[in-house]
């Protein structure tokens, strides 16, 4: 594909910045277009404004916004290519709210030669959302295929799929991609109805694995054993990989996406029967019961009325600070709901929240491990309880184990007879 190609990407998000930043590097005279002015100015300044641990992108961005390979604004600039990469958020119903993705389209005038979506779309949506809206372009969906921390690494190395609504979209999509992934890394092709199940299917299977491994830990704790046990010799068998059990699932996808799916099923069993509905119970429920283990931690412990609960790991991915559904902001809402005077927070990851853990100890009746952030690894907490009120400890990420001396103790999949 000729460098010459002229390229806006619609959405600077931790989708959109990243493949904007690698397109430029790949020649491509590119232009970002984002909502948010301080994002905007950020990426004019060749400032990285997302997670500035991300490899190698920070560094990359300086160098093509210095050379004019990239530039930003809050106003859509004609190009050759236009791809857009906003959220596809949910309602507090579950249901999909489009109005990021019809205000994106409907700015995106003159239309492009080529328009490809990478947001996440519920089945139907480029049929009945998109296409109407640009009968005479070529039109794509490409869904994104990447994770916080590891967003240089996937776009160059995970395979894409490719979804054209014609086959000329398929080949200009696929011969444009194949500009900033590795020479190895396979293109699949298909349509673009396929292409948004697709995507779908891939974060509701994630995302049923984690109620697994979570309902798992639920029943090792009525039976009295030790999940992680558990899982380590369940995972001994042949094509068996058991996750980690947890406080949820945070993130600002699986969840989402599972729900975009159930949505999209018109018959078969009752939906209150659906796999997909039982895995939104359980890991909808995980942070009402570590709230449990605390409350009947703090009980135990003879804590006052009004504890203070410190919160270690706000982000929902650990050794990051993306906070986007973290299971924390519903776990202190039950927290307070229960009595919990005063919830404090540590997050090494997060600039506002970082700092020495044992001056947000300080006080505290209880400590809950809800991210498994290294730095949480290998705690003095004879050292730490001893500045806390009350010692006691819950660990909702396995990171604790065993159980330190004078604490009274908790953690998600811990079984105590």
């Amino acid at each position: 594909m000729s460098t010459a190609k002229t390229i806006t990407v619609v959405g600077l998000g931790y989708i959109g910045l990243p493949l904007a930043t690698l397109l430029a590097d790949a020649g491509f005279r590119v232009h970002g277009v984002d909502i948010n002015p301080a994002r905007v100015a950020a990426v004019n300044a060749g400032a990285w404004p997302l997670d500035p641990d991300e490899y190698r992108l920070p560094e990359l961005l300086l160098a093509v916004v210095s050379r004019g390979a990239l530039t930003a604004s809050t106003v859509y600039e004609a190009a050759n290519i236009a791809i857009v990469c906003v959220p596809t958020p949910a309602d507090e119903r579950g249901a999909p709210d489009l109005e990021p993705l019809r205000s994106a389209l409907d700015a995106i005038n003159p239309p492009p030669e080529l328009l490809i979506v990478e947001s996440t779309l519920p089945p139907g949506t480029m049929r009945h959302e998109v296409e109407p809206r640009f009968p005479g372009t070529l039109l794509a969906h490409c869904p994104e295929r990447v994770m916080p921390g590891w967003l240089y690494h996937n776009l160059r190395t995970v395979p894409r799929v490719i979804g054209g609504v014609t086959r000329e979209a398929e080949d200009m999509a696929k011969r444009l991609y194949c500009c900033i992934t590795n020479d190895d890394v396979e293109l699949h092709r298909t349509d673009a109805a396929t292409a948004e199940v697709v995507k779908c299917a891939e974060n509701a299977y994630r995302y049923v694995q984690i109620a697994f491994a979570n309902e798992l830990a639920l029943i090792c704790e009525s039976a009295g054993v030790d999940a992680w046990r558990v899982r380590d010799l369940v995972n001994t068998a042949p094509n068996h990989d058991v996750l980690r059990p947890g406080p949820g699932a945070g993130g600002p996808c699986l969840s989402k996406d599972t729900r975009f799916l159930l949505r999209a099923r018109y018959d078969g069993p009752g939906i209150a029967d659906s796999c997909l509905s039982g895995a939104i119970s359980v890991n909808t429920w995980m942070p009402w019961h570590v709230a449990g283990l605390v409350n009947e931690a703090l009980r135990e412990a003879g804590a006052p009325t009004k504890p203070i609960v410190a919160i270690l790991g706000t982000a929902y991915k650990a050794d990051t600070s993306d906070q986007r559904n973290s299971p924390v902001g519903e776990l202190v809402k039950v927290l307070h709901l229960t009595g919990v005077e005063e919830c404090v927070f540590h997050d090494p990851n997060v600039p506002q929240l970082a700092g020495p853990l044992i001056h947000r100890l300080s006080g505290a009746d209880a400590a809950v491990i809800l991210a498994g952030h290294r730095e949480y690894l290998g705690l003095d907490w004879d050292h730490l309880g001893a500045v806390m009120r009350h010692r006691v400890l819950v660990d909702a990420r396995g990171v604790v184990w065993p159980p330190p001396e004078g604490f009274v103790f908790r953690g998600v999949g811990r079984g105590r007879i």
